[in-house]
């Protein structure tokens, strides 16, 4: 790093990492699964999972003088693993669920 750079050279490299990080998000926007529900709704989704662990964790760590750096970091990597396995089961029962729906349309029409 340069650290006598001018302002403007620095508004310069400002601005073409934000080129660079527009474009990147651009790339990668079709494969998070945004199409529909849009960008806004899909960061609101993970924010409601992940805060509350990360509000307790913080208000453990300070009222709490026992509380150690290694149990908050095994505390955010249990609640994302959690968190995973919490969006997996909604998928899987969202899925089972659909399926159960069409199942119980198209019975009447195999048995009749």
């Amino acid at each position: 790093m340069d650290r006598e750079a001018s302002d403007h050279k620095l508004v310069g490299i400002g601005r073409i990492t934000v080129l660079i990080a527009m474009i990147l998000a651009i790339l990668i926007s079709p494969f998070l699964g945004i199409d529909k529900k849009g960008g806004f709704q899909y960061i609101q989704d993970y924010t409601g999972f992940v805060s509350p662990g990360v509000f307790c964790i913080f208000i453990l760590g300070f009222f709490w003088k026992r509380a150690t750096a290694t149990a908050a970091l095994t505390a955010i990597v249990a609640g994302f693993a959690l968190l995973r396995f919490h969006i997996g089961m909604v998928k899987t029962l969202a899925l089972s669920a659909a399926l159960g729906i069409v199942w119980k349309m198209a019975l009447p029409h195999l048995i009749g």
